[in-house]
């Protein structure tokens, strides 16, 4: 099985039998800046430091893929639910502490009694400092 990275206890791996893996990771870096005013003249621009950094994750999770959609969408509501910074791990790679800032699931498929077989996940993390 290898580790593709993890967000708190959400492993993404690939193995004979699993698949688990982001489809896209954008990291967002910003600077804070200050624009100050001046009479008849163009204004001054301050920089006042890095601002917080946002990370955007996708991960599609699929029954034919041997993970099971409904229990991944479930422990992502949790860690939503409970906002709690989150170590965010790509390899081997510490990308810091996040926390889920917006979550968005997409059923994207189902069977004819409504069980889950694949879905769509995408997050939009914030830097927690």
């Amino acid at each position: 099985m290898a580790n593709i990275g993890s967000f708190g206890k959400i492993v993404f791996e690939v193995s004979d039998k699993k698949i688990k893996t982001p489809s896209r990771l954008e990291k967002k870096l910003c600077m804070r800046l200050a624009e100050h005013e001046i009479a008849y003249a163009k204004s001054k621009l301050e920089v006042l430091g890095e601002g917080l950094g946002e990370v955007t994750l996708k991960v599609k999770f699929s029954a034919e893929l041997g993970v099971n959609p409904k229990n991944e969408l479930k422990a992502l509501e949790e860690l939503f639910a409970k906002g709690k910074a989150q170590p965010l791990m790509l390899g081997d790679e510490n990308l810091g502490k996040y926390v889920i800032e917006e979550l968005r699931m997409i059923i994207t498929r189902t069977d004819d009694k409504g069980r889950i077989f694949s879905a769509e996940v995408e997050m939009r993390l914030k830097e927690y400092k």
